[in-house]
C-alpha cells in the first residue's frame, strides 16, 4: 500500500515542483527590471546627498575659517614636568 501511494505521488510531486521552478522564473524575470530601476534612483539620491553633503562641509568651513582668523591665537604655554 505505502509503495502504491509513493509511486502514485511521485509524479504529482514532480509537477508541483516543476510549477513551482516555473513561478520562481517568473519572478525573476519581474524583479529584475524593478531592481535596476531602484538602483538608479538610489544612485542618483547618493549623489545628490553627497553634492549636499560637500556644500555643507563648505560653508561651515568658510564660517569656521573666518573666525578663526578674528581670534588671536594664544602662546602656547611650556609643557611643565614634575619632579624626576
Amino acid at each position: 500500500m505505502i509503495d502504491n501511494i509513493a509511486t502514485q505521488a511521485g509524479p504529482v510531486v514532480r509537477e508541483v515542483a516543476a510549477k513551482a521552478a516555473e513561478l520562481a522564473a517568473v519572478a525573476a524575470d519581474h524583479a529584475g527590471p524593478i531592481a535596476q530601476r531602484a538602483a538608479t534612483v538610489t544612485q542618483d539620491v547618493s549623489v545628490k546627498v553627497a553634492e549636499k553633503s560637500r556644500r555643507m562641509a563648505a560653508d561651515l568651513r568658510h564660517i569656521v575659517e573666518p573666525e578663526a582668523a578674528a581670534e588671536p591665537e594664544a602662546p602656547a604655554e611650556p609643557e611643565q614636568q614634575g619632579p624626576q
